[in-house]
């Protein structure tokens, strides 16, 4: 079964609720898509990356809505942005004289990392970052009733 009739089944979505959505998505709202996220697992993930990446799945599940106010909604892309992000990135496009320029020294050499001790560190620290945030319920609402009947997610910011 492909992705499209699996997403129905899976989200319980009759073909009434399916044309309301295609409506909404054609007038170029497309976040309001639903969706669901699905986690595979390399056979070469060694059981501590295994569990970090389980925990952090659970602790998402526990504390993601604490973290709505952190982001800003676009409708029309369905991109979640941190509002205090800042893009740092140049966009340069390398060429001949920049990789030339790169410094390949120790390029095969790794550090060793206690990823279990890092994991646990990762954690920690999203959990102190959990207390620091309001519970804050003020959920925001579309203006488009159409867009808004069928919405499923919350949200505090429209960007």
């Amino acid at each position: 079964m492909c992705a499209g009739p699996y997403g129905h089944l899976l989200l319980n979505i009759e073909e009434e609720q399916s044309q309301k959505y295609q409506k909404i998505i054609q007038q170029g709202i497309i976040g309001i898509k639903p969706g669901w996220c699905r986690i595979n697992f390399h056979y070469l993930f060694s059981e501590v990356e295994f569990e970090f990446v389980c925990q952090a799945i659970e602790f998402i599940a526990n504390y993601g809505y604490l973290f709505l106010s952190e982001y800003t909604f676009n409708l029309h892309s369905g991109e979640w942005n941190n509002r205090n992000f800042k893009e740092t990135f140049t966009n340069e496009k390398p060429n001949i004289e920049s990789v030339l320029k790169l410094s390949l020294d120790d390029c095969f050499e790794e550090e060793s990392i206690d990823r279990e001790e890092l994991y646990v560190d990762y954690l920690n620290e999203a959990k102190k970052i959990v207390k620091t945030l309001k519970k804050d319920k003020n959920y925001s609402q579309f203006t488009d009733p159409a867009a808004e009947e069928l919405r499923w997610f919350n949200f505090i910011h429209l960007g």
